[in-house]
């Protein structure tokens, strides 16, 4: 897969396609990268849902003990 990245501080009204990517099937992706619009992280909800995780691999404790992981809680220590 081909990435090309540019950052434009003012983007003009039209943008170039680069030439790797001219007749290609291809993603275009628009991100505002103003400062003022990063989301706050909730902790509780981080925390479930790494609870949710952690639950769902001892749930499956042979998977676990073939990756040699088992038990999975000693690696989490909160």
């Amino acid at each position: 897969m081909l990435a090309i990245r540019q950052v434009y501080d003012n983007p003009p009204e039209r943008i170039t396609v680069p030439a790797e990517l001219r007749h290609r099937r291809a993603e275009v992706v628009f991100i505002a990268m103003d400062e003022d619009q990063t989301m706050p992280i909730n902790k509780k909800q981080v925390l479930a849902s790494l609870a949710r995780v952690i639950s769902q691999f001892e749930n499956s404790q042979e998977f676990l003990r073939e990756k040699n992981l088992f038990p999975l809680k000693n690696y989490f220590l909160l």
